[in-house]
């Protein structure tokens, strides 16, 4: 149905370096994510151990950083190890490129497919899950005109705008409705479900599975099942999700899932990706 599977073959270098830097990196770092035996709620309070973490990160002097949904700082085994790979890559030149891209992207490929429960060639690296995420949207290819596609006010303001482009490029209608507040589980399942009955020609929607602007969590695989049953596909946004929740992608329910490793996974900036099903890449 996409016809994105290019993507996977024809990675960029520089994508490539942030990617590769994760591997090392995340062995190095391991034994401290390792040694919790405390439950999370005990964790929180256990200043010694925050200590720990706090010690693996170059601290800015005379800044306090509460900010931390653009990108995620790197730790200092991901920092070494990022500027040790593109050293080796800035050294090497061509020799690099020819002999040892491919099989250590395929290695960083599937290291990452695997933490996210899908297989290799369910994925492809972007630099980050904006651009995957309008890989996704532009190239969902079974709108026609006089179809509609559908979003909510909790989506992320970039993704609306591409959810927009459609109405120009593919001559659909949008439709943009505003999930009720107080949010509760039930109450955002309903309002996607009135939305899809009140709107029949919707054949996709966006769903972010973790706002940006509220920590909204939405229950994507009760929507998602619900819209399928309508003959409604959806595209995920899980920039946020990936990294402070813990799942693996099937879990959603969704054929089509963008996704950001910068953001609270600790990669170098610059990496991103997205998920589609296998039995949706032609």
């Amino acid at each position: 149905m996409f016809a994105l599977e290019w993507n996977s073959r024809m990675i960029a270098r520089r994508q490539f370096i942030a990617g590769a830097a994760l591997l090392p990196a995340m062995l190095e770092a391991g034994s401290l994510a390792a040694k919790p035996a405390l439950s999370p709620a005990k964790l929180a309070r256990d200043e010694t151990y925050w200590r720990q973490v706090a010690s693996q990160y170059e601290l800015p002097q005379g800044i306090t950083q509460l900010e931390n949904g653009n990108w995620g700082v790197m730790s200092k085994p991901v920092l070494d190890a990022y500027f040790r790979n593109q050293r080796k890559v800035n050294r090497e030149s061509s020799y690099y490129t020819r002999r040892e891209f491919g099989p250590e992207w395929v290695a960083v490929r599937k290291r990452v497919a695997d933490m996210l429960g899908v297989r290799p060639d369910e994925i492809a690296l972007t630099r980050n899950a904006t651009e995957a995420l309008q890989c996704l949207i532009g190239g969902y290819n079974k709108l026609k005109a006089g179809d509609a596609v559908l979003y909510v006010d909790h989506d992320y303001s970039a993704m609306q705008s591409a959810m927009d482009w459609l109405r120009t490029r593919r001559g659909v209608d949008v439709i943009r409705i505003k999930l009720p507040e107080p949010a509760t589980w039930q109450g955002m399942i309903d309002a996607y479900a009135q939305a899809l009955d009140a709107n029949p020609r919707v054949r996709l929607i966006l769903l972010t599975h973790l706002g940006h602007r509220s920590g909204l969590v939405l229950p994507i695989r009760e929507i998602t099942e619900m819209a399928a049953a309508r003959g409604v596909d959806a595209i995920v946004d899980a920039a946020h999700s990936v990294g402070q929740l813990d799942f693996k992608l099937p879990a959603l329910g969704a054929s089509f899932v963008g996704f950001n490793l910068h953001k609270w996974i600790g990669a170098p900036l610059g990496v991103g990706g997205f998920y589609i099903a296998k039995d949706r890449i032609p």
